[in-house]
C-alpha cells in the first residue's frame, strides 16, 4: 500500500453497497493516534487559532521551572500505567473547580484500556514550548494559572508495532497544594495533529481479546461488539491462514483490528475512501511513527459497526481482503489503485464458489451494457478505473471490474502473473495510470482495453449466463 491512497471492496450488504475497504491516507499527515482522550470543550467557548501552533512560555523554557515539574508529573503517570497502579495514576489527576465533568472517570477508563494492551513503551516528553495559554481561560472558562506545555506521547504495542509511535499534543496542568496535576489531556482540539486519528483506547471502554494460534491477533472490541469475539477471532485466524498461503512472501500474521460498535472509532481515522464513513465497511491503514514522516510502525484495520453482524461468508471475504492489505503493506506502493484493490478482492474470494461470492448488481448491469454496445459496434468506455477517483462515484463498478481483471489474469496467465503484475506496477517510482499499458503488455501480453473486455466477459459468464 502506498502510504497514500487506499482500498475498498465493494460488496452488497442488505439493500445497499458498502465500501469494505482498505484505505490509507493520501499523505502521512494524520495517522492512527496514540494520544489520550480529551475532555469535552465547554459549550459556548472559543477555540484558539489552530494555525498558531505552540508558543514559547512567557518566561522562556530555561527560566520556567514548570517544564521540569510537568515532566516529573508525566513520568510518574507513565510509570503508574506500566505498573498497573490505578491509585498512583489517579493521584496525578486534578479534581474540583476547573476540571471538566467526567474527566477523572474518562481517565480511569483510559487506564483500564491500557491495562488490557501489550504496552511495551509508554513515555512522555515535555518540550520547551507551550500552546498559547492566553486562549485557555476564554475557551475553557477556567481560572488563570493553567499551563499547557507541548508534550510528545510515545507508545508502542509490544509484538505488533515495529517501532514506537509518537504524537504531539498537550496536557493542561494546574498547581495545587500537592503540586502539579493534570486537568485535561490533548486540550488543543483546534490543531490538526490532535483533532484526528485518536485510537480506540482513547474513545471507548474496550474489551480486548487476542488469538495466537495463527499469527497474533489483537482484537479491540467494546460492550456493543464483545459477543462477536469468538466469531471474529475465528475469522481472523482463518483469514490469516488464507493470506499466508496466498502471498509469495513470508508474513508473520500479526495484526491489530478495531471491531467496536462505536462509530467514532472508525470516524477518527483520517481520509476515509470516498470521504463517507457510513459507506465504508472496513479499512486498512498505516500507523506512522510520526505525523508527516514516512516511517510506518504497523498496519492495522478497522471494521465498521454496521458489518459486525453480517453473515459468515461476507465476513470471511471482508476480513481476508483487509488482512491481504495488511500483509502486502508497502509492497504495492506506486501501483494503480485498481491493482491493489483487485488483488485484495481476488484473494478475499479464493476458495469460494461463485454462488458464495457477491458482486454488486450494478456491476453485472454495466457489464451487460458494455457487451451490448460492443455487439452493436457503438462507442463504449473500456478503460480501467482511474486511481484518483477510484473510491468516488461508480466505486461498485471499479471494485468489481478490478476483481475480475485479476480473476481473468489468474485463470488465463496463472496466479504467478498476478503477483508479477503487482511487483512490476510498484517497481521504482511506481506506474501511473497513463503508463500502465506498457506494463500490462510486458506481463500478460494485452493492454488495458483488452483486459477490460476479458473481465466483462468473465463477469457475465460467472453471474449472468
Amino acid at each position: 500500500m502506498r502510504a497514500g491512497v487506499r482500498r475498498s471492496l465493494a460488496a452488497t450488504l442488505g439493500a445497499g453497497a458498502l465500501l469494505l475497504a482498505g484505505c490509507t491516507p493520501s499523505a502521512p499527515a494524520t495517522p492512527a493516534a496514540t494520544t489520550e482522550p480529551t475532555s469535552d470543550p465547554t459549550p459556548g467557548t472559543e477555540s484558539p487559532d489552530p494555525t498558531a501552533g505552540p508558543t514559547l512560555g512567557p518566561d522562556g523554557p530555561t527560566a520556567d521551572p514548570r517544564y521540569a515539574l510537568v515532566q516529573q508529573l508525566l513520568d510518574e503517570r507513565a510509570a503508574a500505567v506500566r505498573a498497573g497502579d490505578l491509585t498512583a495514576f489517579t493521584a496525578g489527576l486534578a479534581t474540583g473547580p476547573g476540571v471538566a465533568e467526567g474527566f477523572v472517570q474518562q481517565q480511569r477508563r483510559w487506564f483500564r484500556n491500557l491495562q488490557q494492551l501489550p504496552v511495551g513503551v509508554l513515555s512522555y516528553e515535555v518540550g520547551t514550548q507551550q500552546w498559547d495559554p492566553a486562549a485557555l481561560p476564554a475557551r475553557r472558562g477556567r481560572a488563570s494559572g493553567m499551563f499547557l506545555p507541548v508534550v510528545t506521547t510515545t507508545m508502542r504495542l509490544r509484538g505488533f508495532d515495529d517501532a514506537p509511535v509518537s504524537r504531539v499534543g498537550g496536557f493542561t496542568v494546574s498547581r495545587t497544594d500537592e503540586g502539579y496535576k493534570v486537568v485535561a489531556v490533548d486540550d488543543v482540539e483546534g490543531t490538526e495533529d490532535v483533532a484526528l486519528g485518536r485510537a480506540p483506547w482513547d474513545l471507548v471502554e474496550l474489551d480486548v481479546r487476542r488469538q495466537d494460534d495463527v499469527g497474533r491477533t489483537l482484537l479491540l472490541l467494546d460492550a456493543a461488539s464483545a459477543d462477536r469475539a469468538p466469531t471474529l477471532l475465528e475469522e481472523m485466524a482463518q483469514g490469516t491462514a488464507r493470506v499466508r498461503e496466498a502471498v509469495p512472501f513470508d508474513w508473520d500474521g500479526d495484526v491489530v483490528a478495531y471491531a467496536t460498535g462505536a462509530e467514532e472509532v472508525i470516524a477518527a481515522i483520517d481520509d476515509v475512501p470516498g470521504g463517507d464513513v457510513a459507506r465504508v465497511g472496513a479499512l486498512a491503514f498505516p500507523v506512522y511513527e510520526e505525523p508527516g514522516r514516512p516511517g510506518i510502525a504497523s498496519f492495522r484495520f478497522a471494521l465498521n459497526p454496521e458489518v459486525l453482524r453480517s453473515d459468515s461468508l461476507f465476513l470471511r471475504r471482508l476480513v481476508t481482503h483487509e488482512l491481504l492489505h495488511v500483509a502486502v503493506g508497502t509492497r504495492d506502493d506506486g501501483a494503480p489503485v485498481w491493482v491493489s484493490e483487485g488483488l485484495a478482492e481476488y484473494v478475499g474470494a479464493l476458495g469460494l464458489a461463485p454462488t458464495e461470492t457477491r458482486i454488486a448488481i450494478s456491476v453485472v448491469q454495466r457489464a451487460r451494457r458494455i457487451e451490448t454496445r460492443l455487439a452493436e459496434g457503438r462507442p463504449v468506455d473500456l478503460s480501467l478505473p482511474a486511481s484518483a477517483t477510484f473510491n468516488g462515484p461508480g466505486a461498485d463498478w471499479h471494485y468489481g471490474l478490478s476483481w475480475y481483471a485479476m480473476e481473468w489474469i489468474a485463470a488465463e496467465r496463472g496466479e504467478a502473473a498476478v503477483w508479477r503484475l503487482v511487483r512490476r506496477m510498484a517497481a521504482g517510482d511506481g506506474t501511473s495510470d497513463e503508463d500502465q499499458d506498457a506494463v500490462l503488455r510486458a506481463v500478460i501480453g494485452i493492454d488495458s482495453e483488452q483486459l477490460v473486455r476479458n473481465a466483462v466477459d468473465l463477469v457475465l459468464t460467472t453471474y449472468d449466463r
